[in-house]
């Protein structure tokens, strides 16, 4: 249990990295902040995505702790790859 309520935690203190606001329920007003708030959602839901592989790969074969962390990481970056493409597009085609 303590390990979800870590894995949430760090997702959130991702979000608000990300992001730079503490709420991610409620939209900013402002339209340039919005999409800085959008992309801090999508990656605390890849780092909340990889936890919980890594979480659920534990559960399943203990054993191989550092393996599941390994594999939990690698589809965190995939997922978060995936998501910022479009700015990476962006920053090349300058």
């Amino acid at each position: 249990m303590m390990q979800l309520a870590a894995l949430l935690a760090s997702a959130y203190a991702v979000f608000v990295f990300v992001a730079e606001t503490f709420s991610p329920f409620s939209k900013p007003k402002m339209h340039t902040r919005r999409s800085q708030w959008k992309y801090g959602r999508r990656v605390a839901a890849a780092v909340l995505a990889g936890g919980l592989c890594s979480f659920v790969l534990g559960q399943l074969s203990p054993e191989t702790y550092y393996t599941n962390i390994l594999v939990g990481a690698i589809v965190a970056l995939l997922v978060i790859l995936f998501v910022s493409l479009g700015r990476i597009k962006h920053v090349l085609m300058r």
